[in-house]
């Protein structure tokens, strides 16, 4: 699997990714996402398949964030759609492709 990204450009603003275990077990989390800060901080002591999965739950929540607080998607509906959306892309290579087409 490739390196854990070091940060990503979401709406014009630089957001930076940390795998720092310590940080985020303090609070017993996989991951954190500090909206003000633009960071998100995952457990990089996990395998990387489950930090793939956790980066994108993470990402659900930076994107949702563009609602308002009271619309915003619950916790448990941003994990099934985590999941899923990591369970399609992972199993369906033509899927993926079609999606984010290879540069050749």
């Amino acid at each position: 699997m490739p390196e854990l990204p070091k940060g990503f450009r979401y709406q014009g603003f630089d957001w930076s990714i940390g795998g720092d275990a310590k940080k985020v077990a303090r609070n017993g989390n996989n991951a954190e996402t500090d909206l003000d800060k633009l960071e998100i901080d995952l457990d990089g002591d996990r395998p990387d398949s489950h930090l793939a999965q956790t980066l994108l739950h993470e990402l659900l929540h930076v994107a949702d964030n563009a609602f308002p607080p009271d619309d915003q998607t619950p916790e448990p509906h941003i994990r099934i759609l985590s999941q899923g959306l990591y369970a399609i892309l992972t199993d369906n290579p033509d899927v993926r492709r079609f999606i984010w087409p290879e540069n050749e």
